[in-house]
């Protein structure tokens, strides 16, 4: 138990989490009609793990965005100088729709590289990491 509570010291007292992307990050599902987002069990597992932590999801997902669309205007109005709360990590998650609409894999790719931890960490105010999820990749069909 000593262990424990020494490890759980260690840990930050609060996460603030944003989960930004479009559907899939909004838990689309049902035809719309229910969400269901992945940050709901990306926070339980923290709860889970990091027990002495307040943990803290946002999510920021908009069904049929695509990177080369707004989200860049979108993350930026998220995470504005100031507002004041910061984010300790930013989770991406984008190129679905993009690829639905013909997009190639090396635009989109582009799209998600504007989003480097530095800018988000300064202009953008958002704090410690940032994750970019690439789904990046095209199904052939004979």
């Amino acid at each position: 138990m000593a262990a424990a509570d020494s490890i759980n010291k260690t840990l930050p007292k609060s996460l603030r989490i944003l989960c930004f992307g479009d559907s899939l990050t909004a838990g689309y599902t049902m035809y719309g009609l229910e969400h269901h987002p992945y940050a709901d069990h990306l926070r339980v597992g923290l709860e889970h793990m990091l027990t002495s932590s307040d943990i803290q999801t946002e999510v920021a997902g908009f069904s049929g965005d695509q990177v080369q669309g707004s989200y860049l205007n979108r993350i930026k109005r998220k995470c504005p100088v100031t507002q004041g709360r910061l984010y300790d990590w930013v989770i991406i998650m984008g190129g679905t729709n993009d690829l639905a609409w013909g997009q190639e894999p090396e635009q989109i790719y582009e799209g998600l590289s504007r989003f480097p931890a530095s800018k988000l960490h300064s202009p953008l105010h958002c704090r410690s990491r940032t994750f970019r999820c690439h789904i990046i990749g095209r199904l052939e069909t004979s």
